[in-house]
């Protein structure tokens, strides 16, 4: 006997999930004991991390919110953007984490090596590349940045492995309710 869905708790979670990665976004924290890291490196891990967990305990659209609220960051700034190349560098993260979802989406937590690499990617790409194309494009090849893109995208991953482990024994409710068993289409002579 299955459990019924638990959709509420679901959308409260995405919900409570998307207001914080809106709010590290817009007002990034200043955390004592990570020391002297910049701002916008806090808001990439935030902003992979928080997608991951928004897909997992959310549900899937709340995920693809926080990608846009990323993205939105980019587009509407109140103020100036964290550093002068965040427009190479979000729409490398945007790009990479709406990879990674529709992958994760189309294939399930099997295909979690090829979602983070879908993530991982095009920021690689920019880190080899930026040299040769653009020698004032100092930030996608920084070793800052490829930490806290990395790092963020496999605890993300991790995560996501320990949900589906524990929805798979009962233990965590399912974000949807389950679908009703097929019908078999009653044969005509």
């Amino acid at each position: 006997m299955t459990r019924p869905s638990n959709a509420l708790a679901a959308w409260a979670t995405g919900t409570v999930l998307l207001v914080a990665l809106c709010a590290e976004l817009y007002r990034p924290l200043s955390l004592p004991f990570l020391g002297n890291v910049p701002p916008y490196a806090l808001m990439l891990g935030a902003w992979i991390l928080l997608v991951s967990l928004m897909d997992d305990l959310g549900g899937g659209w709340f995920a693809y919110l926080g990608v846009l609220a990323g993205l939105l960051r980019l587009v509407l700034p109140p103020n100036d953007p964290p550093v002068g190349q965040w427009w190479v560098v979000a729409p490398l993260i945007g790009g990479g984490l709406w990879a990674y979802l529709l992958i994760k989406h189309a294939a399930g937590n099997w295909a979690l090596p090829l979602a983070i690499a879908a993530l991982v990617a095009p920021i690689m790409g920019a880190r080899f590349l930026a040299p040769e194309l653009d020698t004032s494009l100092t930030l996608p090849f920084s070793e800052l940045m490829w930490n806290w893109t990395l790092g963020p995208a496999i605890i993300g991953a991790s995560i996501s492995v320990l949900v589906a482990l524990l929805r798979g024994r009962g233990i965590l409710p399912p974000t949807r309710p389950p679908r009703p068993p097929r019908q078999a289409k009653p044969e005509t002579a």
